[in-house]
């Protein structure tokens, strides 16, 4: 309730600022709904208030057309800014590099790629997948929104093999195949789909039901 979330309330106003600092980096972008807007050359998202317990993901996409050498190579900086909550209120501003490791096929095949950014990365593709087939069911192209929706369907549960996730991307899957299967396409369904994929792109766990 209110009395709660004032009390659980641990910062105000956060944003993050993706500025590219290496000239192979060709472009940036924010997966997911955040307010984003541009700033000169950088790429501001507006995430609102910060609550204790709650975790909110921010998920972002590089274009990087070639890099220099192999190694470390930093290739973006974030500015995170907030406003403290507490005992005094004050306004804060952090410089956080973006490091990638340039490697050959064969260590990078070694190293593997890291499942719970592959995992979120799939849930914020479907979730997007799911707002154009709402729009493409909105426009009365009801086969073509339906194609998004069980190709994304499908992602899901390729992500989903053998992950410890595996349940849930199998749930979110069979919630896609059934939204798949409405014949009729009623406003009311895609007004519950549309909060599906929000609920997803912010990050936040679907409760029991």
């Amino acid at each position: 309730d209110e009395a709660a979330d004032l009390a659980a309330l641990v910062a105000q106003n956060v944003s993050v600022s993706i500025g590219r600092t290496h000239a192979g980096v060709t472009a940036a972008s924010v997966l997911g709904d955040w307010p984003v807007h541009s700033v000169g050359e950088l790429l501001r998202v507006e995430l609102g208030d910060a609550y204790a317990g709650r975790t909110r993901r921010l998920v972002l996409a590089l274009d990087i057309t070639h890099l220099d050498a192999l190694g470390p190579c930093k290739v973006a900086e974030l500015v995170v800014e907030y406003t403290s909550i507490g005992d005094a209120v004050a306004q804060h501003v952090l410089h956080l590099p973006v490091t990638v490791h340039v490697a050959t096929p064969v260590d990078a095949e070694i190293a593997g790629v890291d499942d719970a950014v592959r995992e979120e990365v799939a849930i914020l593709v479907a979730a997007k997948a799911q707002r154009e087939a709402i729009e493409a069911a909105d426009r009365g192209d009801i086969a073509g929104a339906q194609g998004l929706v069980r190709s994304a369907a499908e992602r899901l549960r390729v992500v989903g093999l053998g992950s410890v996730r595996a349940a849930e991307f199998e749930a979110r899957a069979a919630d896609f195949d059934a939204f798949a299967e409405l014949e009729q396409w009623a406003a009311k369904d895609r007004k519950a789909a549309t909060f599906q994929a929000r609920e997803a792109v912010r990050g936040r766990r679907r409760g029991p039901g």
